[in-house]
This record gives C-alpha cells, structure tokens and sequence, in this order.
C-alpha cells in the first residue's frame, strides 16, 4: 500500500494504491563510478550514499481512472509531493505517470527521507 500526497495542505485529496509485485520500493544504490586503468584494474571512487538518489518505482493492477485523474491533478498541480509507503515517507517528484487499463505506473524521484 502506497499514498501519494501534497507536502502542503491542498484541495486535492490524497490518493492510497496497492501496489503490485512489480513495484521496486526498496532499490538504493551509492554514488560510486568505476574507471578501468590501461594495467588492466580500475579505479573506483566512491562519494556515500544519499536518499536522493532512489527511485521508487510504483505499480498498481487496481488502480481506477479516478486514482489516475487524481495523480495527474497532483504531478500537474505540485513540484515535491510526499509519498507514504512501507520502505518510510519520503519527499520528492512524481516523475513519471503512465495508465493502461487497470494497470497503472509512476516514478517517484526521492528528494529525501523524512520518517521510517
């Protein structure tokens, strides 16, 4: 389960989903780049780990066309938006949006953790 909401108050209501197996709440990576050197090894740097660099990727088999509306009213209407999940609450950017069907996907791009 999954909810998407204004980080500020608003008119437009919070929308909950239940999210399928295909969702990928849970992915971190750090900022690392690796550089093959000519003896044949590599260099690696490293420069930590930080919540904004996650995506939460979410997917829902039961979403309906009002679910759809109402995210599309809030990724028109709002730049940072809280979303509300098992892995915590997090601040960020509703990305990517897509619908077909029932089925219905989206990007979050995580500014940063505020709880869990």
């Amino acid at each position: 389960m999954i909810t998407i909401s204004p980080a500020e108050y608003s008119s437009l209501p919070a929308v909950t989903l239940t999210t399928s197996g295909d969702s990928d709440l849970a992915t971190t990576t750090r900022r690392t780049s690796r550089i093959a050197t000519l003896d044949g090894g590599a260099v690696i740097s490293d420069f930590g780990f930080s919540q904004a660099d996650r995506t939460l990727r979410i997917v829902s088999n039961s979403a309906t066309r009002a679910d759809y509306a109402a995210l599309l009213a809030l990724q028109s209407a709002y730049a940072l938006l809280l979303c509300s999940c098992e892995e915590g609450v997090f601040l960020g950017s509703l990305a990517r949006l897509q619908s077909t069907g029932q089925k219905m996907s989206a990007d979050f791009y995580v500014k940063e953790k505020l709880s869990g």
